[in-house]
């Protein structure tokens, strides 16, 4: 009987690693998670905030637009607005 109380005590072990490793993998999901879903937000509201820009300076004759492509979805994805600042900043130095 010895042995079988061994047994349970490395069964016991293993279950409560088991669990903590369960714990921290959720814990890394859900945070990747709430990074991904941040990057998507701030990504789609800064690319409708850029097309009404980009209307409002068609509008007022200006000749300044930033285009609607991958590199402008990650940039403002990854900075917000202030990636929206970069961009425009990009193309007013084009102009000058």
């Amino acid at each position: 009987y010895i042995g079988g109380v061994i047994m349970e005590t490395d069964y016991g072990v293993y279950l409560i690693i088991g669990v903590c490793a369960l714990i921290i993998l959720l814990g890394l999901l859900k945070a990747k998670l709430s990074f991904i879903v941040n990057f998507v937000t701030r990504m789609v509201t800064c690319m409708a905030l850029i097309y009404l820009i980009n209307q409002l300076l068609i509008s007022a004759d200006y000749n300044i637009h930033v285009g609607l492509n991958l590199v402008s979805a990650i940039t403002t994805g990854s900075l917000g607005i202030s990636g929206i600042a970069l961009l425009y900043g990009i193309m007013i130095t084009k102009i000058i």
